[in-house]
């Protein structure tokens, strides 16, 4: 009885601890996961910061040379004046225009200089001038009609509302190995009617490696009408990725991948346009909430 215990409690030890340690090395695993997707995205922000560093540094170095120029600008301007104008700064006066500090000026003066002057005859000069001026302060009433309707009639701007990017993607192919040959949206069929290309085409050799745009699990790995040889892996509950015309897979169905791995190679399987010898690209789809978008939107 005292062997079968032991060899119990033995057996037990084992499935307990072999349980234990296949939870530690999952959670092992997802760690590492969202560690390299951390370390990745941390990358990304000190490009970003970069970049912004330099956009920062033109900016203030065009200001600077901008108020520089004003500067030189606005001195000779000064000095240009100064030398047409031989009257002192210190003794320009601002001459009074009010009709009645110009009505009691003239009056003074005449009474200084003791002059015959008929008296009915100024009133008269200041009343006509005291409506002139009156005049001309106030605009007429054509005037600001027609601004009304020229306001009426100015179109409205409708300002886009600026777009949110929740995630950043990179790019699924090596910048200097491939070239943008079909771009997302309206485009012309093979019979010459419209369609829609829900993706984007990158052209490149056949064979060049193909990568995870971002870290995530592989839904479908395998050969679509259409599509051909083709991979989707899903990031998370809103977005999905779609890489189609493979020539080789090398990921399988259920498999977890890192942003930057190597999941395939560029092909030509399913249906593709061709217009030379060799019709090899990536045809690559972004999916939100089951939804095609533009993939220029998110790729960084």
């Amino acid at each position: 009885m005292k062997i079968n215990n032991v060899k119990f409690l033995w057996l037990l030890f084992v499935v307990v601890f072999g349980i234990s340690s296949l939870i530690f090395w999952r959670e092992y695993r997802v760690l590492k996961e969202s560690t390299d997707e951390l370390f990745a995205l941390q990358e990304e922000y000190r490009s970003y910061l970069i970049t912004l560093k330099r956009i920062i540094d033109d900016i203030a170095s065009n200001s600077e040379q901008e108020e520089s120029a004003e500067s030189e600008s606005a001195d000779e301007k000064k000095k240009s004046l100064n030398s047409l104008d031989p009257v002192d700064s210190s003794e320009f006066l601002i001459v009074d225009r009010r009709p009645t500090y110009l009505k009691q000026s003239l009056l003074n003066y005449i009474q200084e200089k003791d002059l015959n002057i008929d008296m009915d005859e100024i009133d008269r000069i200041y009343e006509s001038y005291a409506d002139h001026t009156q005049r001309m302060s106030t605009p007429s009433r054509k005037k600001v009609r027609a601004t009304k309707k020229q306001s009426r009639r100015q179109p409205r701007v409708r300002r886009r509302r600026p777009l949110i990017r929740d995630i950043v993607l990179s790019w699924p192919l090596d910048r200097e190995h491939f070239w943008i040959s079909s771009f997302f949206g309206k485009r012309k069929r093979s019979d010459g009617s419209w369609g829609f290309h829900r993706g984007i085409d990158m052209a490149a050799l056949r064979g060049t490696p193909i990568k995870a745009v971002s870290s995530g699990r592989v839904i479908e790995a395998g050969l679509v009408k259409g599509y051909g040889n083709t991979i989707v892996i899903l990031h998370n509950d809103k977005y999905k990725t779609r890489y189609a015309h493979l020539q080789k897979i090398r990921v399988k169905k259920g498999q977890i991948v890192r942003r930057g791995q190597l999941i395939g190679t560029v092909g030509a399987t399913g249906y593709v346009r061709k217009s030379g010898r060799d019709a090899s690209h990536l045809h690559f789809e972004v999916h939100s909430h089951g939804k095609q978008v533009n993939p220029l939107y998110y790729l960084a």
